[in-house]
């Protein structure tokens, strides 16, 4: 069927419709609105010119070219007439070659005789010229009659080339006017496209904005910009213009990308400033901070949302853009920052010197070996993991031979340097995982995990070959060394430390300078111990204790309990150790080790029912009154209880139960023990902690001397402490370099301790911000601060406390906080350098010095530590650092018979 009915239409096809509106629409879309008015200057352009051209105003540039071919042909051709009158050919001849020579335009030229013979011709006349006779000239082909006199002599002919020859492929095969009338067309374009471009964006479009509306947007206080498609802008409020130090009127029109922003963001796609993003995402973006550099050579800190902006028929047509300036926040935030990384270096650096402090307070000064807490710890987790694994496990004692001789003969200071210089062929003859340990005065004790009792035995004869052939600057020394291993049945680190220690009592039996090894001197220590010479036999005839396999006491166990005893008071838990140091130097000669040990446990955890007294009596700083002072005494019962508890081991328990009674009775405590009734070592633990409480301060009396201790400690012999343990603790602390160990020294180690570990906590609360947790923290430091005489650190404490209750700034807290850590991170650098003083360096001192008696604390010269200065008034450095020089060697006589002597 053939009707326009049957005719498939547009939409039965599936080709879009639209309507010519809608053609119009879609074209003006697509063409930017400057190249539509280009367009239009163009078309105007071009219809004057038109009219020009009809009228005859134009030049005719190929009229102008015949013309001035014709009078060159004209001219040619009088030259030539003056030459045919003389009939001089020759010189026609030359005259012609010259215009072909010197015209790109001639292509030949010629003379023909009036017969129409060619007489001359230059180039290629004869092929080239096709004008027949007769015929008038072309604009390519001309002829001019040549005259001699008024005689027809012939004409000139000039070939010229085309102009399509001349210009080669640059000619078009178009009319002039029209090759000229495409040029001018093109050019106005370019001419008017650009100039229109840069016109336009001098354009004010805020000025189709009402007033009102403008002066609404200057009022907002956040800098606003309305940005076109290509980011030009055409509104910009007042807020924006200040903040970057411009004027409104030179912001119109200007890319938003191209101000002076400091970020390198510039791209496409999703990268780029916030605007872009918005008019490539069509997507919100929020709270971009760029830096901008301001006339004044500024930088401001902005944050920027930006959005995109449609037409009412969805078009996008730009993106408006928001700018809060955050130039001092953000300065806030990086003075805060700054602050926060010098905080989290200084913690780092405390951090540091708390693993250096862990490492001091684990080894002995001296000798640079563990003391014997750190090494009853890593022994008992050696013994456990031997215990698991059903692995090998060995221990070494390790005695200087006549060691009290060197003291006698050659002082202190060269006895130090003999410790020293051995300790060091210890800790270089063992292996790195290996335990080397001082375990008391001249003496040393050597775990080898993973090492058979054989491969023990050899380690130990070559340790004792190393020290018999060292040169102690001119001294000759021996060593006697006993060996043992946990495969000789001992059921616990102490009980195979206690076989060591026993073939070490048979090694200075026999001679000394030898080793002996547990499975091989059984006879010898039963014939010790029926004799009653072996150290195993202690002299307390009244322990009634007979069980010699009591469940083992697990070091950890004993080092969390006095952890939590010195988080709650420090002061306390310093007295329990320095305690325990001086029951262990006083109980030599008197029981074995394993006993030692023990008494040493004890002496560790004798004050640890503390725990269970109130703040308000425990930490006041006055003098108690007389209920407190019995709330106060009750914590040995809460001590005892502990232990029997954790522990159930009974001689530990008997011993924390009768410490406190006297030895010569006392009516006050009914049914209490009394002399020899009462254990060896609960008699040592009570003339020790009496003598270490006289000698430190407390917050309800003043510390004594150490000879008012002794003298005190006398008049009370008999009565209240055991005589003979009273002079042996004498002996202990009198022998001893008074340099070495004061109460000074102890509490300047213990305030650098406390000081570091109460930082790291006060730094972690900070960072979380926990107030609470600063306030608390800053005062608990204030306290420690005055109970260890660091008045400029309670001080900052004190402030800190304060701002942490006030509600402060962050960044108020934090710069307080560094002041804080400043000050206590002087106090950690100025022990650690100190304490790295090698105790050789005495050797050097002028003889006056080394007799000279000990420099009271007040006396003492102030220190002067990196950083701010510190009033620490306990700030005083040990030497040796071990708290006791043993002068006796081990002697087992029974009334006390000095074998080395």
């Amino acid at each position: 069927m053939s009707g326009d009915g049957d005719r498939p239409t547009d939409v039965d096809r599936g080709a879009p419709h639209h309507s010519d509106d809608q053609k119009r629409i879609l074209l003006v879309k697509i063409i930017s609105a400057t190249t539509r008015i280009t367009l239009g200057l163009v078309s105007l352009t071009m219809s004057v010119w038109l009219v020009a051209y009809a009228l005859g105003m134009l030049p005719d540039r190929r009229q102008a070219e015949i013309d001035g071919r014709a009078a060159l042909c004209e001219n040619v051709a009088w030259n030539c007439s003056l030459l045919a009158s003389r009939n001089d050919t020759q010189a026609i001849e030359l005259a012609l070659e010259g215009l072909v020579r010197r015209n790109k335009a001639v292509q030949s030229a010629g003379v023909r005789r009036p017969d129409g013979t060619v007489l001359l011709a230059i180039g290629p006349h004869v092929n080239s010229w096709t004008l027949p006779p007769g015929k008038q000239s072309t604009p390519s082909q001309m002829r001019v009659p040549i005259f001699a006199g008024t005689a027809d002599w012939g004409s000139i002919e000039v070939r010229f080339r085309d102009s399509a020859e001349q210009a080669g492929f640059a000619a078009w095969r178009l009319p002039p006017v029209a090759n000229l009338g495409l040029f001018f067309a093109g050019a106005s374009y370019l001419l008017y496209f650009f100039y229109l471009q840069k016109m336009l964006k001098q354009l004010d479009p805020s000025r189709v904005i009402p007033r009102r509306v403008r002066q609404t947007l200057d009022t907002l206080a956040e800098g606003l910009l309305v940005l076109d498609k290509n980011e030009r802008i055409l509104l910009a409020n007042q807020a924006f213009a200040q903040s970057i130090g411009a004027a409104v009127e030179d912001l119109m029109g200007r890319k938003a990308s191209d101000l002076p922003w400091e970020s390198d963001v510039r791209g496409e796609g999703t990268e780029g400033f916030p605007w872009q993003r918005a008019l490539h995402d069509d997507a919100l973006q929020m709270d971009d901070l760029l830096t901008i550099v301001d006339r004044n050579q500024q930088r401001r800190t902005l944050k920027v949302s930006a959005m995109a902006v449609y037409s009412d028929d969805g078009e996008r047509r730009g993106a408006m853009a928001s700018f809060d300036d955050v130039t001092e926040i953000e300065k806030n935030r990086e003075q805060l920052r700054e602050m926060l990384e010098t905080l989290s270096q200084s913690r780092d650096e405390i951090h540091r010197h708390n693993l250096e402090l862990e490492r001091i307070a684990a080894h002995d000064p001296l000798t640079d070996c563990l003391n014997r807490r750190a090494f009853f710890t890593q022994l008992e987790t050696h013994w456990n993991l031997a215990l698991r694994q059903n692995g090998p496990l060995a221990c070494i004692m390790f005695d200087l031979d006549h060691f009290k001789l060197v003291n006698d003969t050659h002082g202190h200071q060269a006895g130090d340097m003999v410790l020293e210089m051995a300790a060091g062929l210890l800790r270089s003859g063992v292996r790195s995982g290996d335990l080397v340990c001082r375990y008391g005065g001249e003496e040393f004790c050597i775990c080898l995990p993973d090492t058979e009792l054989e491969e023990a035995f050899v380690v130990a004869e070559q340790l004792r070959q190393s020290v018999e052939k060292q040169d102690f600057n001119g001294l000759s020394v021996t060593a006697s060394v006993g060996v043992s291993a946990r495969s000789l049945q001992g059921a616990s680190p102490q009980e195979m430390i206690d076989q060591a220690d026993k073939c070490l009592y048979v090694a200075k039996r026999e001679g000394r300078n030898r080793v002996i090894r547990f499975d091989l001197a059984a006879d010898s220590i039963a014939q010790f111990e029926q004799q009653g010479e072996a150290p195993a036999q202690v002299r307390d005839e009244d322990s009634t204790s007979t069980d010699d396999h009591e469940p083992a006491i697990p070091f950890h166990a004993v080092t969390a309990l006095l952890s939590a005893l010195a988080y709650r008071d420090l002061s306390t838990a310093d007295h329990s150790r320095r305690v325990a140091e001086l029951c262990v130097a006083t109980a030599r000669r008197l029981m074995s080790a394993s006993e030692s040990h023990t008494l040493e446990i004890a002496a560790l955890l004798h004050d640890i029912g503390k725990i269970g007294v109130p703040d308000s009596i425990l930490l006041k700083p006055g003098k108690l009154t007389d209920e407190e002072w019995e709330v106060m005494n009750s914590h040995e019962r809460i001590g005892a209880e502990i232990m029997q508890s954790t522990f159930a081991c009974l001689k530990l328990t008997e011993i924390l139960r009768t410490y406190r009674s006297w030895y010569g009775g006392n009516d006050a405590q009914p049914g209490a023990p009394a002399g020899e009734d009462i254990s060896m070592s609960a008699r040592i633990l009570a003339v020790a902690d009496a003598y270490d409480a006289m000698t430190h301060q407390a917050a309800y009396r003043e510390a004594i001397s150490r000879e008012q201790a002794f003298a005190e400690l006398r008049s009370c012999a008999g009565r209240q402490f055991d005589p003979e343990v009273v002079e042996r603790l004498i002996d202990a602390v009198g022998g001893r370099d008074p340099r070495k160990s004061s109460p000074a020294i102890e509490a300047s180690k213990s305030a650098a301790v406390s000081f570091a570990a109460q930082i790291e906590r006060l730094s972690a609360a900070l960072e979380n911000q926990d107030r609470s947790g600063i306030a608390v923290l800053a005062n608990r430091l204030n306290r420690t601060a005055v109970k260890f005489g660091s008045p400029q650190i309670a001080a900052a404490a004190a402030h800190l406390e304060a701002a942490a209750g006030e509600d402060q700034q962050l960044q108020d807290l934090v710069l307080r906080t560094n002041e804080l850590v400043d000050l206590c991170r002087s106090a950690q650098r100025a022990w650690l350098n100190e304490a790295a003083t090698p105790a050789s360096q005495l050797l050097a001192l002028p003889q006056e010095k080394k007799n000279a008696p000990p420099q009271d604390e007040k006396d003492a010269p102030p220190l002067e530590p990196d950083g701010p200065p510190l009033e620490m008034k306990t700030m005083v450095v040990p030497v040796s650092g071990f708290p006791f020089t043993f002068d006796d060697d081990r002697s087992p006589g029974e009334q006390g018979e000095d074998v080395d002597g």
